[in-house]
């Protein structure tokens, strides 16, 4: 979860440079698409749960692994 100091960093500030935040805002945009081919929010996040469910798989499949050794052991 992004704590409420996390959102205050992304949020405007009062009196602040618009011009800034912008050039900001598609320099970061820019990042993600070199570094992910993307920039939309939704295809990032469907990324990383991807990324999550496979971390999941692997951890499971190696607990059985290591499960089985042990029953062969005995």
């Amino acid at each position: 979860m992004t704590s409420s100091d996390e959102i205050d960093k992304l949020l405007p500030r009062a009196g602040g440079d618009l011009e800034a935040q912008l050039v900001s805002l598609y320099q970061d945009r820019a990042k993600l698409f070199r570094e992910l081919g993307t920039a939309d929010p939704d295809d990032i996040i469907a990324m990383v749960r991807r990324l999550e469910a496979q971390l999941v798989s692997l951890y499971e499949e190696r607990e059985r692994a290591f499960l089985g050794r042990e029953v062969d052991e005995t």
